[in-house]
């Protein structure tokens, strides 16, 4: 069978094909009308994640229901029996609720998932495979793009480096929404026992993994992993 995995998320759609138990990664679009480039074949099924907006995701619904793609979606409340969660199953956003899925798949447990994006999710699962809970920040661009809304500071581009203290205001901005964000990492990582790793995924990763002291496993696609987890686990659809 071959399976279209769609990861739709505040700023972009990421594809996946999931054929012969194999994921594949078939690339980013802006919106559903990319599509039929991206497509290498007609797929049985497609499996979709969704975070985006209503509209949004409904225009991508009716594009792939016009193409004739049975459509199954990913929600947690249906499906949390493959995944053990303290939190209440209506408020654990899909997204976060697939990364963990695609870690405790690999076998990292317990550890701390981080996903960086729009917006950094930070989330614990114990030894168990159990998810504990975790934390929502706004992303690094946002983090920065609100101090700049809110005040009159006005940078000049500058990218931090992380050797000592920032020394002109851009580098300032920069380093300080980065490192609230890894020191959060940090204290959570503190509190699980023995080398756990930081499981850390995103588009604004590469910046956090350059300054955590913690081992890091770098995961490109972990939504699409977790996707790709729940289709070969879920014959059928449900929800």
């Amino acid at each position: 069978m071959k399976i279209l995995l769609l990861d739709q998320g505040n700023s972009s759609l990421k594809l996946g094909w999931l054929e012969a138990g194999r994921l594949r990664f078939l690339g980013r679009a802006a919106s559903h009308a990319a599509l039929d480039a991206l497509l290498p074949a007609l797929p049985d099924r497609a499996w979709l994640a969704s975070v985006a907006a209503p509209e949004t995701r409904s225009a991508l619904c009716e594009s792939l229901q016009s193409r004739g793609i049975p459509l199954c979606e990913a929600r947690v409340e249906a499906h949390q029996g493959l995944l053990p969660t303290r939190y209440r199953p209506e408020q654990l956003g899909v997204d976060r609720w697939l990364a963990l899925l695609a870690s405790r798949a690999r076998g990292l447990q317990p550890c701390v998932v981080v996903d960086a994006g729009s917006a950094t999710t930070i989330d614990v699962l114990d030894a168990a495979g159990e998810h504990l809970g975790g934390y929502i920040l706004p992303g690094l661009a946002m983090m920065e793009q609100a101090l700049l809304d809110g005040t009159a500071i006005r940078p000049a581009a500058a990218e931090a480096d992380g050797q000592g203290l920032p020394q002109g205001t851009a580098e300032a901005i920069r380093e300080g929404a980065l490192q609230s964000q890894v020191a959060l990492v940090e204290r959570v990582r503190g509190g699980l026992a023995g080398a756990a790793p930081v499981v850390l995924g995103g588009g604004a990763a590469d910046p956090l993994a350059a300054r955590l002291a913690s081992p890091v496993l770098r995961v490109e696609q972990l939504v699409l992993e977790g996707l790709a987890v729940l289709a070969r686990e879920e014959t059928a659809c449900a929800g």
